[in-house]
């Protein structure tokens, strides 16, 4: 009887011993994850920081029609209806068509290059 107790024991010592190990490792696993975790909910952080950075970016980087329009004044000779210019801009902007009772033109000279070859306007990209 006392060695029957006696291996009943040593199993029970050895099962024991086998869920300690078995909870460590899950324990490991478990840290390791919780880690991974921690180390993912960083770089989403910094993502979107990124992207709140990149987007005011962009907001701050909008045209304004009113420099644009103060750009060519002060970096060529224009003559004519600025106004007229400086709307259409103010369309873009909005994304909105100017009136079709509108009838438009511009025409730009490069003093500089007057028998210069110029390009057909490029396809618009979609």
């Amino acid at each position: 009887v006392q060695e029957v107790l006696s291996k009943a024991d040593s199993a029970g010592d050895e099962q024991k011993a086998a869920l300690q190990g078995q909870k460590a490792r899950y324990q490991d696993e478990i840290d390791s994850l919780e880690s991974e975790k921690a180390q993912l909910k960083a770089r989403l952080a910094d993502s979107e920081a990124q992207v709140r950075i990149l987007k005011s970016r962009l907001e701050s980087a909008a045209v304004d029609p009113w420099k644009f329009s103060d750009f060519l004044q002060e970096h060529t000779e224009f003559t004519g209806n600025w106004e007229r210019l400086h709307d259409p801009f103010k369309f873009c902007i909005k994304g909105s068509k100017p009136p079709e009772s509108w009838d438009t033109v511009v025409n730009v000279t490069a003093m500089d290059k007057r028998k210069a070859v110029v390009p057909p306007y490029p396809e618009k990209s979609t």
